[in-house]
Formats: structure tokens, sequence, C-alpha cells
């Protein structure tokens, strides 16, 4: 649960295709590069990558994710997957009344589920890789630090209240829109804050830990760029650069033939062609 909205950026380098069973393509790219001038912007690079886990998020999952990870292998010299699981119980506790542990529990036995479920992809990486955990780095050496000085970030710099506020609020709203029952606005602000605080505290060790690029689908949000630009980007120059990710399906050439020799599949329907 990456508090943001999905939002398409521009596309500053394709990776390669995965053909799935059902005979479409997908390809990834590296989107929003802030190096994409350079000739091989991440040779001898280091990349960490968050995955959101328990949220049906696409590009963490099967094809999308096997693509992202050949891409990944490609380009970088190393990568650490983080599975963002336990810090989920946040989110858990605006829609469930079940007791704090129960739920916490719950977000671990989703990172289990994920890592079992996505072995073969991310053991297909033949760079250096590790996987680590969200305790992980609430267990760092550092974290108490690094999350006294967002804590502090947030008491004093209105900046950085006002984005976290705006992130909050962007989520609440977003939600509430698909919600069946009313969303409990100060429960719900209250776990998002939480949430945020601590993902932005894990964050900061990530730069403090030498990684050259964070890997996002979607980049990050108002509250993790805040946090970034008032910590972590004087302090750590050049290093945690956030680079988002671009997906596209496309057709194999067999399924391009049979549509254009096949006026049922479109016409029949109804469909009209769009520009995306």
């Amino acid at each position: 649960m990456r508090l943001q909205a999905f939002r398409v950026l521009p596309t500053v380098g394709w990776g390669r295709f995965f053909s799935s069973s059902a005979g479409e393509r997908i390809k990834v790219s590296f989107a929003k590069c802030p190096v994409s001038s350079r000739p091989k912007p991440f040779e001898n690079s280091s990349c960490i990558m968050p995955i959101s886990v328990g949220q049906n998020l696409k590009h963490h999952e099967g094809e999308e994710f096997i693509a992202t990870m050949k891409l990944v292998d490609r380009s970088f010299s190393s990568c650490t997957l983080v599975v963002d699981d336990s810090v989920q119980h946040y989110g858990m506790m605006i829609w469930s009344r079940e007791p704090k542990n129960a739920l916490y529990f719950q977000a671990i036995l989703e990172g289990d589920r994920w890592l079992s479920q996505n072995k073969n992809a991310y053991e297909s990486l033949s760079i250096p890789y590790k996987i680590l955990r969200w305790n992980d780095w609430v267990a760092h050496p550092s974290y108490s630090s690094q999350r006294a000085l967002i804590d502090e970030l947030y008491e004093s710099n209105a900046s950085y209240r006002q984005a976290v506020n705006f992130t909050i609020n962007e989520y609440i709203q977003r939600r509430s829109r698909h919600a069946v029952n009313p969303i409990d606005q100060a429960l719900a602000t209250y776990c998002c804050l939480k949430y945020l605080l601590e993902e932005c505290a894990v964050m900061s060790l990530w730069a403090l830990e030498g990684y050259d690029f964070e890997v996002y689908p979607t980049g990050r949000n108002a509250a993790m760029k805040a946090a970034y630009d008032a910590l972590v980007k004087s302090s750590y120059p050049g290093k945690l650069l956030s680079v988002s990710l671009e997906f596209r399906s496309r057709r194999s050439a067999s399924q391009e033939q049979q549509m254009s020799s096949d006026p049922r599949d479109i016409a029949s329907l109804g469909v009209q062609p769009c520009l995306k």
C-alpha cells in the first residue's frame, strides 16, 4: 500500500519482452529516470526494489514482475528486493476490526505468500541479489534515529507535514469512492500517518546503506518525495534516485494477423480504436 494513485510516466528506455501463454507480450521500461541522458544510466549501480504485498498489485506479480526482473537483470549490477509486508497492517486496520496483532501476522503471511508465488521470477536473476523483509529494516541499528528525524520533521517542517497530509487525504478520497461501507476518517488518518512516517524512515535507511536507485512502478508519493528532499538529497548526494516503470501489453504477430483478417474480433463488438 504505497499511498498514491497510479500515473503514466514518459518512457526513457525499453526493456525486453516477455511472452505470455495468452500470446500477448509485456514490455516494461524505466520511466522518469533522472539520469536518462547517460549512455548507460545504471551501469555498475545497485538498486533497491520495494514490493507491495497484499494489494493485488499486478506489477509485483506474475508476468509483469517477471518482465521487471528481466529488465533489472540486464540493467543493474546488484538488486535488493524489500518485501513490504509487516507495514501493511496499518492499512489493514482501516478496513478490519480484527485485533492489531492478528492483522500484523496476516501481513507477514502475505509476505510469505508473495515469496513463494514469485520465487521463479526473482530466482531468475543472474546479478547478485538479496531479499529483505520489512522488519529487517525496522530492526536496523539506525532505524530509531532516522525515525526520530522523520517525526521531528513532521512536527517542525510545514512543507513536509503538508506533503504527508496531502498524501493521506488523497488516499482516503480515492479509496472512499470504492468503499462499500463509510471509512472511519479519524482511524484512516491515524493509520496512514503511522504508515507514511515508518515508510519515510525506512527509505532514508536505503540511502544510508548506499543504494543508487529505488525502483518502484509508480515512483514516490508526495510524502516520500518531501522526506527525500529534506533529509536524504543533501546528506547522500546522487544516492537513492527514484526510477519508475511503465508497462505495455502488445499482441504477438499471430494475434495481429488474426485481428486484421477476422472482422468479428472488433467490428462485431463495437470496439473503436483509440490512442493512449
